[in-house]
């Protein structure tokens, strides 16, 4: 039975491994495009960066919180982002989390707040563990891959259409998914205040 343990145990770390090493592999792809201007996957404009919204955003919450939901460029001295920052439509509660981004440049902003999430994916994994070890091994490996791959191959877009955007805009998925599996363990394991507090930060 330890044997067995052991075994499954290590197939899914092997799994786990090798799908966030694809995934970075996306993430070297899409890291150019981090630095670029353009209309994004499949817009018919030129538009700044997803990550623009939260990082404006958090500008404006701590020096000017009337524009925290203004749209474009605000008057206001805040960050200059070409064309205008992309609108923030999430809750303020968001902005305690993206806030502290705010000691570097936008540019250094955005990387970082993709290495962090990057970082997030091994937690993801033990957190999905943690939930389904009880499942079978293809159980667990299915979602594994689902959750830290999300595989869909496109040249010049990695393995990952969609983690190849995430990466590139500076999105905030990995972040959500990884505090709602956090919230998901707690509550599993018998913590509903801390759980609800960790979802309440996760349904930004």
């Amino acid at each position: 039975m330890l044997k067995k343990e052991a075994r499954k145990k290590t197939t899914l770390l092997l799994i786990v491994i090798v799908a966030i090493l694809l995934n970075l592999y996306t993430f070297i792809q899409a890291y150019p495009e981090t630095f670029i201007v353009d209309s994004g996957c499949c817009a018919n404009q030129i538009l700044a960066k997803d990550f623009s919204a939260y990082y404006t955003a958090s500008w404006r919450l701590i020096h000017d919180p009337s524009n925290v939901y203004t749209q474009g460029a605000a008057n206001d001295g805040g960050p200059s982002i070409y064309p205008q920052p992309e609108p923030f439509k999430y809750l303020p509660s968001f902005l305690i989390l993206a806030s502290p981004l705010l000691f570097l440049s936008y540019q250094q902003a955005l990387i970082a707040f993709d290495l962090i999430q990057l970082l997030l994916l091994p937690v993801m994994a033990f957190l999905i563990y943690e939930l389904l070890k009880d499942r079978s091994v293809l159980a667990i490996a299915v979602v594994m891959i689902i959750a830290l791959l999300q595989p869909s191959p496109v040249p010049h877009w990695g393995l990952s259409v969609s983690y190849y955007w995430q990466w590139a805009e500076g999105q905030d998925k990995v972040l959500n998914t990884a505090l709602l599996l956090l919230s998901f363990y707690l509550g599993q394991t018998r913590r509903p205040i801390m759980s609800g507090i960790v979802l309440g930060l996760g349904a930004f």
